[in-house]
């Protein structure tokens, strides 16, 4: 695939007019129906919870996937202009969400993506071959025409320590509903993102109801490291909130050669 199939393919997404913020402790503000990942509200229920959310079972392009069989091809090269945003962490039954300022941005080719928050998962929701990382970051993004463009972040624990993760682990809400908000501290995802930035594309849906399409997905190949300390305190903060992989129903997923 060339270049040229590259910029077509992302260029599928059709407008999708948002009401809903990307992040993974969002309710249907419409129906306000309440969702889990377990218990009696788990992920194979969602669609069931509420007219709004009927993308959950009836979606044909849904997320996350299992990335295997991928297409090698000629990808736009990314480059990254995000700013310092002042810490704001939510925590809630859904996971840990920071809350970005405006201004920072994703660019591919000559589209640009507004970074607008970030949501941890444990463990993470792509998997290689069936496997899954320890954690994945989800930067969340918006293109000109307010669609979703997510690029997610394996982590898994070793001996290296990012000081951005740690920065976030060390000021973590202690409660559920609580917030971390300081203008003294400041959260720059550039920092977040891993050395070799090989990724993968391919079109899906966001993760957590009303689970709507389309959504443009860049998925790193290549995780990010974290002491096994710092993990287990994501994963008491955080406990499980991945959502399973769907099917892929004849969706294509690229790879960059590099």
């Amino acid at each position: 695939m060339n270049m040229q199939s590259v910029i077509k393919f992302f260029a599928l997404a059709v407008f999708l007019s948002l009401s809903l913020s990307l992040s993974a402790r969002d309710t249907d503000s419409q129906s306000g129906q309440a969702w889990s990942y377990s218990g009696e509200t788990p992920p194979e229920k969602w669609s069931t919870l509420s007219s709004a959310f009927s993308a959950c079972g009836a979606g044909q392009a849904q997320s996350p996937v299992d990335i295997q069989g991928a297409i090698e091809s000629e990808h736009l090269p990314l480059s990254f202009f995000y700013r310092t945003s002042i810490l704001s962490i939510r925590r809630s039954n859904h996971g840990i969400s920071l809350d970005m300022e405006s201004g920072g941005f994703m660019k591919m080719g000559g589209e640009r993506f507004q970074l607008r928050s970030i949501d941890l998962h444990i463990p993470g929701e792509h998997t290689y071959l069936g496997r899954a990382a320890d954690m994945e970051i989800q930067l969340n993004h918006i293109d000109n025409n307010g669609n979703p463009v997510i690029l997610a972040i394996p982590v898994n624990a070793g001996r290296r320590n990012n000081l951005m993760v740690k920065r976030i682990a060390r000021h973590l809400p202690q409660e559920n509903g609580g917030q971390r908000y300081s203008r003294q501290i400041g959260i720059n995802a550039i920092f977040l993102l891993p050395t070799n930035r090989s990724h993968v594309l391919y079109n899906g849906s966001l993760t957590t109801p009303p689970c709507k399409e389309p959504a443009r997905w860049i998925v790193f190949k290549n995780p990010i490291e974290i002491p096994d300390l710092q993990l287990r305190k994501f994963t008491d903060a955080i406990g499980y909130n991945a959502r399973p992989v769907q099917p892929l129903n004849g969706r294509m997923i690229w790879t960059s050669i590099h």
